[in-house]
């Protein structure tokens, strides 16, 4: 909507006045935004690719960060990525099945994740340690003074998990470094020769007597290795992939990582070699990779730290790595299967996730985008201009396809079907038909938002009134009566989801695993979204909150949003999962737009309350003096229309760009100068 004059310039003068105030109680101490995912996929600390070193669970990344907090990724499982508090000055990482060990620098240790042997009781009368490990579901750490101790499963040796891999021989003597395998334990003595333990059917803890002296050592599934003084590599134990199989001309290596059957190593020239199982590309080193300074592996996959701070992985789950660019400051978003789809203030895009069907293969030449959407493996972004792209693949139903339709203003997948709506306020869909979730209803019009579940549809139209449409096998088609006055609408897979104008939510649909069960902190809501079998609401005080009662088979929970979260300003959720962005404090924060200029970044005047009606980032403001009447993104015909409805007009107009006091030749030069531009 175009702000009339007066409004225009007292909000320019209230963005004075918050400029003053806030420039004027800026510190030094620099704040960022935070994006964090909980559930199926998630991250914490991954807005900056600055890897001190790294470490990997079965199916999770992390990374030390070089200030010495944790930044973690992947897929959570039992818990491993819900970081605890205080997770700072941390020096090492070990990684078992699904759970972690870190070691800070006091020497102290703290594991989290599955403990259903008890491998993350951290005995109270550790002590000062220097190195950690994680096995399948047993835990190792190497005291100060020499000595190892071991907790988790293999307390005794009788059947699995209890293979004796916690039993520490009597005779170990003094030990510099330490790993755990699958189910067997190695220690790097004193004098650089190695002792194992545990599970041996295959061999991994019968150590090769013409080993020699080594300087590392490492446990895999069912195999080990170690790096000898000289640098060359020996591997031991089941070979059942070709694992324990050193190519003859890999050289001396400076780093090696063993996963459940493939082995991974790191020269000194930077560039890695891998051997061993590939069933899903862990195996399979990317062509771009050589100036890798570290490496780890676990389960089916790779992870590999380069000398700029960034990480990669390869393997199961796809290139799930954080982005090269971080993910910035995020004012839209959408959460598919396993992938979420960004969009940033700069109207850039983003993703994080799974990748293994190119759904976050972003195109390089896709242009300023206004929304974004995501639903399984695909993803579509609306440009500025109006027009759809997308990227990822459908299953045979043409939901991948994209319309050449102009004038798009929104757009929103569903499972298999996808429905957008124009600048017009029409609807219009296209995939998978089979219960007429592409059908809109006759008439539909004034349409501002659209979402799509499993297989029905929904629209919100300006005055606030719901429209749905598709299947209704348990209600969610079915909108509640005296519903008028919607603010936001989300549809998840079999449930929907409304805020109203007094700030109260309404969920119809599907409730079989409380996902329509409102808590009653859910009051002053300004934003729902919704999953699988969660919702997600924002308050407007920036408080998130989901629901959805933990079930007994969850192996992650995709409403557990952490409590140390500040401020919240935007939410998105995936299929079982939830995203969302923590707003820094503006009394430090810097760096970001400033379009007018005056000390204090956009957003923060945003934050102040500077108007932004249309929700994109930048100061209303700044945009109509752009050029964009209609605030739409760009400069175009809607707003050539504005401008010659108000020719000649006297007074503070904002079609009169030069400030001379009327509305005429001079402001058409100027819009004309800058058509088709984005402000």
């Amino acid at each position: 909507m175009l702000r009339q004059p007066a409004a225009i310039k007292t909000a320019f003068q209230a963005a004075l006045a918050l400029a003053a105030s806030l420039h004027a109680a800026a510190s030094e101490a620099e704040a960022q935004s935070r994006t964090v995912g909980v559930g199926e996929i998630s991250f914490r600390n991954v807005e900056t690719n600055d890897f001190a070193a790294i470490g990997a669970t079965s199916w999770c990344n992390f990374a030390i960060k070089k200030d010495g907090t944790l930044a973690v990724w992947g897929d959570t499982l039992y818990g491993v990525g819900s970081l605890p508090a205080n997770m700072s000055g941390v020096v090492a990482i070990g990684g078992g099945a699904h759970h972690v060990l870190a070691l800070k620098s006091d020497g102290s240790v703290h594991a989290w994740g599955q403990n259903d042997n008890g491998q993350t009781m951290v005995p109270a009368n550790l002590g000062p340690c220097s190195a950690v490990a994680g096995g399948e579901a047993h835990s190792v750490a190497l005291r100060t003074n020499g000595t190892v101790v071991c907790w988790g499963a293999g307390l005794v040796s009788t059947t699995g998990p209890n293979y004796g891999q916690s039993i520490v021989p009597a005779n170990l003597g003094p030990v510099l470094g330490i790993s755990a395998g699958g189910w067997h334990t190695l220690a790097r003595k004193s004098n650089g020769t190695v002792q194992a333990w545990g599970f041996n059917t295959s061999g991994q803890c019968s150590v090769p007597s013409t080993l020699g002296t080594v300087t590392k050592i490492v446990g895999g599934g069912q195999h080990s290795g170690a790096i000898r003084t000289d640098g060359t590599v020996a591997c031991w134990g089941s070979n059942s992939n070709g694992q324990c199989n050193v190519p003859a001309d890999l050289g001396a290596v400076t780093d090696l990582a063993l996963g459940s059957g493939h082995t991974v190593a790191l020269r000194g020239n930077g560039t890695v070699v891998c051997w061993g199982a590939n069933g899903v590309g862990q195996s399979t080193v990317p062509v771009e990779f050589d100036s890798v300074v570290a490496i780890a592996a676990s389960g089916t996959h790779t992870l590999a730290l380069q000398s700029d701070g960034h990480a990669e992985a390869w393997g199961f789950l796809g290139n799930w790595a954080p982005p090269r660019s971080g993910i910035g400051r995020i004012v839209q978003g959408d959460g598919g299967w396993r992938h979420a789809t960004l969009l940033r203030d700069n109207g850039t895009v983003v993703c994080v996730g799974v990748n293994t069907s190119g759904q976050c293969n972003v195109p390089a030449d896709i242009g300023p985008v206004v929304a974004v959407t995501a639903a399984n493996h695909r993803s579509f972004a609306v440009t500025a201009a109006g027009s759809l792209v997308g990227w990822g693949p459908g299953v045979g139903y043409g939901e991948e396809y994209v319309p050449t339709e102009p004038n798009i203003a929104g757009v929103a997948a569903g499972m298999h079907h996808n429905v957008a709506f124009r600048k017009d306020g029409t609807v219009f869909a296209w995939g998978r038909n089979n219960y007429q979730q592409c059908n809109p209803p006759a008439g539909l019009d004034g349409v501002v938002k659209v979402d799509a579940g499993s297989s029905h549809s929904v629209a919100m139209r300006s005055d606030g009134t719901v429209v749905c449409w598709g299947r209704n096998n348990h209600g969610q088609s079915v909108v509640p009566p005296n519903l008028n006055d919607a603010r936001d609408i989300a549809a998840g897979y079999w449930h929907t989801v409304a805020a109203r104008a007094d700030g109260s939510v309404r969920c119809w649909g599907s409730n079989n695993s409380g996902q329509c069960d409102v808590p009653a902190e859910a009051f002053n809501v300004v934003k729902v979204a919704a999953g699988l079998e969660h919702t997600v609401a924002l308050r407007a005080d920036g408080v998130a909150i989901a629901w959805r009662p933990p079930q007994p088979s969850d192996l992650y929970q995709p409403t557990g949003i952490p409590g140390d979260m500040g401020p919240v300003n935007f939410i998105a959720a995936g299929e079982s999962f939830t995203v969302l962005l923590e707003s820094p404090s503006c009394a430090s924060y810097k760096g970001g737009e400033d379009c007018d200029g005056n000390g204090v970044t956009d957003f923060c005047d945003i934050q102040g309350g500077a108007a932004d009606d249309d929700g994109d980032g930048r100061l209303d403001i700044c945009e109509l003096a752009a050029g964009d009447l209609d605030l739409d993104g760009s400069v175009g015909a809607a707003d050539l229309a504005i401008m010659l409805s108000s020719w000649g007009a006297g007074g503070k107009s904002a079609a009169d760009f030069d400030h001379d006091g009327i509305v005429g030749g001079s402001d058409l030069a100027y819009m004309l100068s800058r058509w088709g531009l984005v402000p």
